[in-house]
């Protein structure tokens, strides 16, 4: 059974999102971040992908109050859309889930250090209850979500309900070009060698209408070990100014 943490969630600060492997640019600590609506505060946290950068980033398609299975786009950041507002709440160590049953224990071979989190939806600064996640499948017989496929897109689904709203954020060496950056892994993969990871589909551009779908897909690796950037990503906090 998911054991929901939001009660003792540890809402990440620009430090703790660095320990976690999300790249924080250092212009956040010196000048005001530009991500999430005023009322939206400090706490939130805006993801962007390293392959279009830091002025696109999450959002909700249409924004509003948030409904079940909304899209999840990249849009330009802007101080006034609620759609741009998310807030993180830390679950726990993957290692700690595993012993709940809610994460696969193939995800100790290479990720028992890192952390799992949740990512909510929270217009204006008002929780929705809805968090990034995939779309819901029936439990198997271990009462776990299987793995998503390929291609399945991001979409708003309920808080706490199982392992498709829990993402594990995995920092990986940097050559230089993008130090910080991570992948971040669908809590319900059962494959260590290629989990399904956030990735910005190819051939596509935030621009495009409709606007593209943030997927998930099978993590891809380079000879180098890194990965491509449309599987890299970072993170901003705090407010436009």
């Amino acid at each position: 059974m998911f054991v929901h943490l939001r009660k003792r969630a540890l809402v990440l600060t620009a430090a703790a999102l660095a320990v976690a492997g999300i790249a924080v640019p250092a212009a956040i600590t010196s000048a005001p971040a530009r991500a999430a609506t005023p009322s939206c505060g400090p706490s939130c946290v805006e993801p962007f992908s390293h392959e279009w950068g830091h002025n696109q980033i999450m959002d909700a398609l249409h924004g509003g109050f948030g409904f079940q299975h909304q899209q999840i786009i990249l849009f330009r950041a802007s101080h006034d859309d609620a759609g741009g507002d998310f807030v993180p709440t830390f679950q726990g160590p993957v290692s700690g889930l595993v012993g709940t049953g809610l994460l696969a224990p193939t995800t100790l071979i290479h990720y028992a250090a890192d952390q799992a989190f949740e990512i909510e939806y929270s217009p204006f600064g008002v929780d929705s209850g809805l968090c990034v996640g995939t779309w819901p499948q029936p439990l198997n017989a271990a009462g776990r979500q299987p793995q998503v496929p390929s291609g399945f897109r991001l979409r708003l689904e309920p808080c706490g309900e199982g392992s498709n709203t829990i993402w594990i954020v995995d920092h990986f060496g940097t050559d230089g070009n993008s130090p910080g950056f991570g992948t971040v892994i669908s809590g319900t993969t059962t494959n260590f060698s290629h989990p399904p990871v956030w990735t910005y589909p190819a051939f596509a551009t935030p621009f495009d209408f409709p606007r593209p779908d943030v997927i998930v897909s099978s993590q891809r690796t380079f000879s180098s070990g890194q990965h491509p950037d449309s599987q890299q990503w970072g993170a901003r906090v705090g407010v436009i100014p």
